[in-house]
Order: structure tokens, then sequence, then C-alpha cells
């Protein structure tokens, strides 16, 4: 039914997505510095 390389196309969209964000995340300046208690 569900075809295995729609999965594969979707699941490397998200990983590069979330690497995308997590870049943009990684490059805004830090306003706050946040800190594990």
């Amino acid at each position: 039914m569900f075809r295995q390389d729609v999965v594969k196309d979707n699941v490397n969209k998200f990983s590069t997505d979330y690497q995308n964000r997590q870049e943009q995340i990684c490059e805004r300046p830090k306003k706050k510095p946040r800190q594990k208690k």
C-alpha cells in the first residue's frame, strides 16, 4: 500500500529540514545562555 521510496523520501526530507533548523538555531545569536540545573 505505502510505497517504500516515498517513505524514504519523507524521512530524508525530514532529516534535512531538522538539520537545517538545528544549524539555524546554532547560528542565531543567543539572547540568554540556557543553563542546565
